[in-house]
């Protein structure tokens, strides 16, 4: 530090060197007495690069703990309190932490008291004070050197000198290092832990997968052995997937390093050999994280992390085998290895089923498909549709136009509409699935808002703003009040299926690239349980935001449906870059019940406020949210459970204006 004491309020500058940087190493203050090798959460602290929010190894440089920006909070904020304190280097891991390198003590001295010590009263204060070393000699002994004895001086030495030096600075600086680092605040790191929900669950939960796969397995998975403390292994959790269906693996290593990491092979790839794998991610989680991990699930098949080397996913038909991994020698040698599992073809099932919609075309490979679950819908009914996309890109999305005077060379824009991801401002490529219009979130609307008006309707799978993949079915929308009655299956219409070019640029299929409804949209009402999750197909968990942009301040109404509701599930507001194994970090969070203290509860389906007063939904964060990108995740686990996240949500803003 560049003083050994500090009156209480001072900005206290650290200069540190670090032999061996890396990503999340931290600087921190604790007490005096603190024990180095046994260190829990720190009164301050900011990672090398400068804030609680940066990302870069720095190997050396200077922090400035103090008033404004950065924030630098922990379990104290900004003045630190009087005492004294020392500083500790600290490399990001698992709590106790263990500091590897640390300052002397220094002191923060109370508002009024001076850090130095107040000299004693005299009759006659002297206009300068000189500090040095002075002697006082014997009696007789003179204050000058005697001479030679061979010769008498010829003069009297000059006397020294009467003016006092200029008095010194009243506390000598230390010299701060040659180079400070440049910041490089690139995405939000893994924050300090904050306290996470704390109340234990009833239970502990089957942790979910964040999507599921495209076919539930009809049989359990094969159970994982406990694998032996000092015994690395890795097991996955079912030999048989569908295809595009999650691939789960669990593993346990013995002496766990950074760079250990899962890769998947083909079936017929020695352990002796092992190249390059067709897809991995490191056992903390993702491709870029560098914490230690011994035991860990990792999901290939997840929305996030991505897992892709030599492929991407999905996965392709075939047998494979996944590798326990260290980083360092090439080709690999594996710490443990799983057993074979196969991926299946499309239109073929673990159980022995098929696909009830593989259509196929002329060479043997998929054909886009739409169609609607019914051909005759009441006034209010919502409105359920499949289809299959194959090739799919990001815009491609499901329209509703009125059929009888739809045109298939130039459709115009959709009554109602959504992406193929299930709602308007989803990003994601979907082959194959359902998307939900009815009178819950998402919002659908396009010429004509929810309800539609009674009338005759198709709908159709399109690509960019006007490219028609597919034609489908045409429904009725009855007079309110009135019934369907007869067949009700979808019917097929006149219209001609477009056979598509796909050459043209792909664009959001609105004028705008967002819609924005004039009219608040309708949220599931508490009383009333919906009959399927809305935008995404029956049984799935969802969490949205009732807007995509707020003001300062404005309050942040949360939709969430959670089929299988635990006592542990919650929702977080996180940074829009949130990775997976950053879960346990929200900068503000609810249980699903309402607040973070008192309530309890399974709660499947309802809309929770984070806003100003009461409950109280702080975390690293505390309300208002400041100007900036975000992510709402609906998310299961407590302190005694592992975090997992049930459904991510989607992205909104935080401005001065929207």
């Amino acid at each position: 530090v560049d003083f050994e004491c500090y009156h209480k309020g001072e900005d206290i500058e650290v200069f540190f060197t670090n032999a061996n940087p890396q990503h999340g190493d931290w600087v921190a203050i604790y007490r005096a007495n603190a024990n180095p090798n046994n260190l829990h959460e720190s009164r301050m602290w900011l990672y090398t690069c400068g804030t609680q929010r940066c990302s870069g190894a720095e190997d050396t440089g200077a922090l400035v703990f103090g008033a404004g920006s950065p924030n630098e909070s922990a379990q104290d904020v900004w003045p630190l309190e009087p005492g004294n304190y020392r500083v500790f280097l600290i490399r990001e891991g698992n709590s106790p932490y263990e500091a590897y390198a640390e300052s002397g003590v220094f002191s923060v001295k109370p508002t009024g008291q001076s850090c130095f010590p107040t000299p004693p009263p005299t009759d006659h204060q002297p206009e300068y004070l000189l500090l040095g070393v002075f002697s006082v000699k014997p009696t007789g002994q003179s204050c000058f050197p005697t001479p030679p004895p061979t010769r008498p001086p010829t003069r009297v030495p000059t006397p020294p000198p009467t003016r006092p030096p200029t008095p010194p600075p009243t506390r000598p600086p230390t010299r701060p290092p040659t180079r400070v680092p440049t910041p490089r605040p690139t995405r939000p790191p893994t924050p300090l832990p904050t306290r996470a929900p704390t109340r234990p669950p009833t239970r502990a939960p089957t942790p979910p997968p964040t999507r599921p796969p495209t076919r539930p397995p009809t049989r359990a998975p094969t159970p994982a052995p406990t694998p032996d403390p000092c015994d690395d292994s890795i097991f996955v959790e079912q030999s048989c997937h569908d295809f595009d269906e999650q691939i789960i693996f669990d593993f346990g290593i013995c002496h766990p390093e950074r760079g250990d990491f899962v890769g998947i092979y083909d079936a017929g790839v020695g352990p002796n050999n092992l190249g390059e794998p067709l897809m991995w991610l490191y056992a903390c989680g993702t491709q870029h994280c560098t914490f230690l991990t011994g035991e860990n699930e990792l999901v290939f098949g997840d929305e996030r992390p991505d897992e892709t080397n030599l492929i991407a996913w999905p996965l392709p038909p075939g047998d494979y085998r996944a590798f326990l991994l260290r980083e360092g020698r090439f080709p690999y040698e594996p710490l443990a290895v799983t057993m074979k599992f196969s991926v299946l073809g499309r239109g073929n099932s673990c159980d022995g089923s098929t696909d009830d919609y593989a259509a196929t075309d002329s060479n043997g490979g998929f054909s886009p498909a739409v169609s609607s679950d019914s051909g005759c819908y009441m006034f209010e009914q919502s409105i359920s549709v499949e289809f299959l996309n194959p090739g799919p890109l990001e815009f491609d999305w499901i329209g509703v136009y009125r059929s009888e005077n739809f045109d298939v060379d130039n459709p115009g824009r959709a009554r109602l509409w959504l992406y193929a991801c299930g709602n308007q401002h989803c990003s994601r490529t979907v082959d194959a699935g359902n998307v939900m219009f009815g009178p819950n979130y998402p919002v659908e609307s396009g010429r004509s808002a929810w309800p539609l008006e009674p009338g005759y309707y198709i709908v159709v799978l399109l690509r960019g703003r006007n490219e028609v993949r597919h034609v489908g079915n045409e429904f009725t929308v009855m007079d309110p009040y009135e019934q369907c009655f007869g067949n009700s299956l979808p019917q097929p219409v006149a219209a001609p299926i477009y056979a598509p070019t796909f050459n043209r640029p792909v664009q959001p299929p609105a004028s705008d690239p967002v819609y924005v409804p004039h009219y608040s949209p309708v949220f599931v009402p508490v009383h009333v349980a919906p009959s399927r999750v809305p935008g995404s197909g029956a049984g799935r968990p969802d969490v949205q935001t009732d807007k995509f942009c707020y003001t300062v301040g404005e309050t942040v109404a949360t939709v969430f449906t959670n089929p299988d509701p635990k006592d542990i599930d919650w929702v977080g507001i996180y940074d829009a870059h949130i990775e997976n194994y950053e879960i346990q970090n929200p900068l503000m969070w609810l249980w699903l019940c309402g607040d973070q203290f008192e309530c309890t509860g399974e709660v499947p389906y309802g809309t929770l406020y984070f806003g100003a007063g009461a409950p109280e939904e702080s975390a690293s964060l505390s309300w208002p949210l400041p100007p900036g990108e975000y992510a709402v995740l609906l998310v299961t686990g407590d302190n005694n459970t592992p975090y997992y996240v049930k459904s991510f949500g989607n992205d909104f803003t935080v401005a001065e204006y929207c």
